[in-house]
């Protein structure tokens, strides 16, 4: 993985890819994991290590100059890996725990503090869910120039 500058701007991860598939406003770029993965220092934070190949969305206002086969470079804005890590894995177990330990302290049996606890996190994956189209432009891809 490279730290470089990439359009529109600013410090970027790039990813070589291949076009994969077209879609109105949208081009599918398969990321295949890299062979330096195993010795990146953010290997463990990084959803490409989890899988063999990738096939992530990126938006483009350009989708129609692309064809399926293309070689082309994703770039990611710089800690967009750290922020997803923090609302997938994190913030999560974070709420499990408060709330099996909160529910324990105020004396409610092991299964059923256990059961709200599940249920805490349930309902935060819900409202994640809800906010994904303000996340997807959160964490937006986009290809270099």
């Amino acid at each position: 993985m490279e730290i470089t500058k990439c359009s529109p701007g600013g410090e970027s991860e790039r990813h070589p890819g291949t076009v994969v598939g077209i879609l109105p406003g949208k081009v599918q770029v398969r990321i295949a994991r890299l062979s330096g993965c195993a010795s990146c220092a953010s290997r463990a934070d990084c959803g490409l290590t989890e899988q063999k190949d990738m096939v992530i969305p990126v938006r483009t206002p350009r989708w129609q100059e692309y064809h399926v086969g293309d070689k082309v470079t994703v770039c990611v804005g710089s800690g967009k890996g750290l922020q997803a890590v923090f609302i997938a894995y994190i913030l999560p177990a974070v709420i499990l725990v408060a709330g099996l330990t909160l529910t324990l302290l105020a004396g409610c049996s092991e299964p059923l503090s256990t059961l709200i606890a599940l249920g805490a996190d349930a309902l935060y994956f819900g409202i994640l869910y809800l906010c994904r189209r303000n996340l997807d432009r959160r964490f937006d891809f986009h290809l270099e120039d």
